[in-house]
């Protein structure tokens, strides 16, 4: 019994270096540590918040179709996840923008000052981990948080729309997916 603990104990110790040089990966390649993560969870408006630092930033072109596994410059983020901005209500009409393989913590605003009536997410799959967007009032995700949007665990997309959640529209997205 005292070699299993043993053993159990090393197995534990090095399952958390792994970890813990993961997060510092994750870190040092733009997004979050699973910290900063929990702390930016309890936030309302991002304003003077230090992890805003640490994410990346993309102002797109109206109807731009971004895969952040292979735009210049950023690592990519595990895809078979999307999100859809939408100039009208319901996910339909002209797309403002659309993001792919986007990881923990990447920050994409509407093209030219446009704002979004609604937007879109899906998975390859259902389950755990989803794709979570929330949506802000300013570009660069600033402002105040107005929505939270996720998928439900047994559905493969979700499409909401802002006057749905009392706003009218959103100027920018956070995206993130196994923080």
């Amino acid at each position: 019994m005292k070699t299993i603990s043993s053993i159990a104990i090393l197995a534990a110790m090095a399952f958390g270096i792994t970890i813990a040089a993961l997060a510092e990966q994750r870190s040092e390649h733009g997004g979050w540590t699973h910290e900063e993560f929990l702390e930016y969870q309890s936030l309302n408006s991002t304003a003077g918040w230090a992890g805003m630092n640490k994410v990346t930033y993309y102002n797109a072109t109206p109807g731009e179709i971004i895969d952040f596994g292979h735009t210049g410059g950023l690592n990519k983020r595990a895809g078979n996840r999307w999100f859809y901005a939408w100039y009208n209500d319901d996910c339909s009409g002209s797309l403002l923008f659309s993001a792919s393989n986007f990881g923990c913590g990447v920050c994409v605003s509407t093209p030219n000052g446009d704002s979004a009536a609604s937007g879109q997410l899906i998975r390859e799959r259902a389950g755990n981990p989803y794709p979570t967007a929330d949506w802000y009032s300013d570009v660069n995700c600033g402002g105040e948080k107005l929505h939270h949007q996720g998928i439900t665990s047994s559905q493969t997309s979700s499409c909401n729309n802002a006057d749905g959640y009392g706003v009218e529209e959103f100027a920018s997205a956070m995206l993130y997916q196994g923080c």
